[in-house]
C-alpha cells in the first residue's frame, strides 16, 4: 500500500554533487583531517540514516493506518443488540389470596429476550451461539413441596435446535423461592481470541492498540517488537528477556518459587510458550440476575446493550463503506506527506541557492586573493587583471549597444570634467608620456 503515489520525488541532499570550483579548494592532499570533509560526510551519513528512519516509520504508519482503518470499518458496521433478562410469577401464594388452589402449582418464568435495534429482519436466535443458566449457590435441601429441583444447569445450542427461531427464550418451573441465577450468552460472529495484559502492553509501545487478534497478528508483534528494540544477543542468538519486563513475565508465568526465573530463550520456544500463555477465546457474556417471585413481572428493569456485527449490511454496501474510508484516510495521510515533501523541495532549493551562491560570488574572490598572494610581482598581475576585465566589460558594453568609438568620444564623461581631463592631459605631455 502506497500514500504518495501523486507526490513529485525531490534530490536527497545526499544526491548533490560538491561543484568541482569547491572541491578543489576543499580536497587537499590531507583530506582526512579536512573538517569541511568530514562535516559534509557527516552530514550525508546523517541524512541516510534520516531516510532510513523516515521509510520505516512510513511503513509502521501504512500498517498503523490500517489497523485503525479496520477498526473503524469493523466499528461503522456494527449494531446495537439489546438484550432484555425479567421474569414473571404465577399462582404465587400472595397472588392466590384467601382462596388457594391446590391443584395448582406455583412457578416462575425467565425470559430472556434481545433484538437488533432498527431492524426486524434478524431474530435474536440468529445472533447466538450457546446459552447457559446455572442457579447459583443453590441448596438442594432448601426446596419445598412441589418445587422443581435446579441443580442441573439449563443450556441452549444453536447447533442441536438450528431450526428453532424465537426473540425470546422462556424457561419455566415451578417454585416459590426466589433464586440467584447467572446467565452466559456467547454470540455468533465474534473475534476469536484476545490478548493477555502483557501483549497490549507490548502493543502500546510500539504504537499500537489492539487487545485481540489471531495466531499469525501475535508472531508478527512478537518477532517485531524483538527486532525493533534489539532484544537479540547477536553472540548467542539467545533473546534476553531481561531487557523488556513483559517478555521476562510472559516466559515465568507459570515458574514456581523454587525454579530459578528464565533470563534468555530462543525465538522458537518464546513463540511456543507465547502462543499458549498469550490468547485466549472471548469470554461469553454474564449476567447476574435474581428471580423475583415476590413481583408479578419484572419486564424492563434489567437491559444490557451489546456491539454486534451490522447483520443488515449487504455486501455490497460493506464494501462500498470500506473503500469509502480508506479513501478518506489515504487522503489525510496524502495532504500530510505532500506538505512534507513540499518543505523538502523548499529546504533542497534553499540549499542550491547557497552554493550557487558560493559558487558564482565566494569562490572567484577567493581564487582573485589566493593568486594574488601567490605572485611574485602583485602590480604585473592586477595589471592584467584590469586588462582583463576591461576587455570584459567592453565585450559587454557591445553585446548590450553595440560599441561605437564616436559615441565614446562624444560622451557627456568629457563634457562633465573638462578641467581634470585638461590637467591630466597637461601632466602626461610634461611627463612626454603623451
Amino acid at each position: 500500500m502506497s500514500f504518495n503515489n501523486n507526490v513529485k520525488s525531490t534530490d536527497a541532499l545526499s544526491n548533490i554533487n560538491i561543484l568541482p570550483s569547491i572541491s578543489k579548494f576543499i580536497l587537499t592532499d590531507d583530506s582526512e583531517n579536512n573538517k569541511l570533509i568530514q562535516n559534509y560526510n557527516m552530514l550525508v551519513e546523517k541524512e541516510l540514516e534520516l531516510d532510513t528512519v523516515i521509510n520505516k516509520k512510513t511503513i509502521d504508519l501504512v500498517n498503523n493506518s490500517v489497523d485503525i482503518i479496520n477498526e473503524k470499518i469493523a466499528e461503522a458496521t456494527k449494531s446495537t443488540l439489546r438484550i432484555f433478562v425479567s421474569n414473571t410469577a404465577e399462582n404465587q401464594p400472595w397472588q392466590q389470596g384467601e382462596n388457594i388452589d391446590i391443584n395448582v402449582k406455583p412457578s416462575w418464568k425467565l425470559r430472556i429476550e434481545g433484538k437488533i435495534l432498527g431492524n426486524d429482519d434478524f431474530l435474536f436466535s440468529d445472533m447466538i451461539k450457546h446459552i447457559s443458566i446455572s442457579f447459583v449457590d443453590f441448596d438442594p435441601s432448601s426446596l419445598k413441596v412441589d418445587e422443581d429441583d435446579l441443580s442441573t444447569e439449563i443450556t441452549w445450542n444453536h447447533i442441536d435446535n438450528h431450526t428453532v427461531k424465537f426473540n425470546g427464550l422462556d424457561i419455566k418451573r415451578f417454585g416459590i423461592q426466589n433464586r440467584k441465577v447467572r446467565i452466559s450468552i456467547e454470540l455468533k460472529n465474534v473475534k476469536p481470541s484476545e490478548f493477555i495484559s502483557h501483549i497490549v502492553e507490548l502493543n502500546k509501545k510500539n504504537g499500537i492498540f489492539k487487545t485481540y487478534g489471531t495466531t499469525q497478528d501475535l508472531i508478527n508483534l512478537i518477532v517485531e517488537h524483538i527486532l525493533s528494540h534489539d532484544l537479540i544477543d547477536h553472540a548467542t542468538g539467545m533473546i534476553n528477556l531481561e531487557k523488556d519486563a513483559n517478555l521476562y513475565a510472559i516466559v515465568n508465568k507459570n515458574l514456581s518459587t523454587d525454579d530459578k526465573p528464565i533470563t534468555e530463550i530462543s525465538l522458537q520456544e518464546l513463540l511456543q510458550t507465547s502462543i499458549k500463555e498469550c490468547i485466549q477465546p472471548l469470554k461469553p457474556l454474564v449476567f447476574d440476575y435474581e428471580i423475583r417471585v415476590d413481583k408479578e413481572s419484572t419486564f424492563g428493569e434489567n437491559c444490557y446493550d451489546v456491539k454486534v456485527q451490522n447483520p443488515m449490511e449487504q455486501p455490497q454496501l460493506q464494501q462500498q463503506k470500506l473503500a469509502d474510508l480508506k479513501k478518506a484516510e489515504h487522503s489525510q495521510y496524502l495532504l500530510q506527506l505532500e506538505a512534507l515533501d513540499k518543505e523538502i523541495n523548499e529546504l533542497n532549493a534553499k540549499n542550491t541557492k547557497i552554493l550557487s551562491e558560493l559558487n558564482t560570488r565566494l569562490i572567484p574572490k577567493y581564487n582573485f586573493y589566493h593568486e594574488l598572494s601567490s605572485q611574485k610581482n602583485p602590480v604585473e598581475f592586477l595589471s592584467q587583471y584590469i586588462e582583463q576585465q576591461a576587455k570584459i566589460n567592453k565585450e559587454i558594453i557591445s553585446q548590450d549597444n553595440g560599441y561605437m568609438e564616436d559615441l565614446v568620444r562624444r560622451s557627456d564623461y568629457y563634457v562633465d570634467n573638462e578641467d581634470q581631463l585638461k590637467e591630466q592631459i597637461s601632466l602626461l605631455l610634461q611627463n612626454r608620456e603623451l
